[in-house]
């Protein structure tokens, strides 16, 4: 399994360079068109979507996010997990999250097991 890592300590985080590292990181690992932009989209909606907005709602200015996208051998399938413990400790909660409809998610699970193109 090989992981990609990113953490965002500040909401003024630099957007660019995440995802260009992100992009990176599928171009090394031999990643398929279909994963990559895959990848990229999950982290474009679940952090500028999602993550940032709701600690901005509360007034969360370092989130602490630590995000991972691993990918098995081959590349047919990436793996997203979020390590979001800041929100937790200023009393944010997965209510946030659900507030999103869930062909939202169903949507970010069929990006991230793509095949490869």
């Amino acid at each position: 399994m090989r992981s990609w890592n990113w953490r965002i300590d500040d909401l003024d985080y630099d957007y660019h360079a995440m995802m260009a590292s992100l992009e990176g990181f599928c171009a090394r690992q031999f990643l398929g068109r279909r994963i990559t932009n895959g990848c990229m989209l999950v982290m474009e909606e679940l952090v500028a979507q999602v993550f940032v907005p709701v600690a901005q709602a509360h007034g969360l200015q370092d989130p602490r996010l630590n995000i991972t996208i691993s990918v098995a051998e081959g590349g047919e399938k990436a793996s997203l997990k979020v390590d979001c413990r800041a929100y937790v400790e200023v009393g944010i909660y997965t209510e946030e999250a659900t507030k999103y409809p869930s062909e939202y998610s169903a949507s970010l699970v069929r990006s991230m097991t793509s095949d490869r193109v």
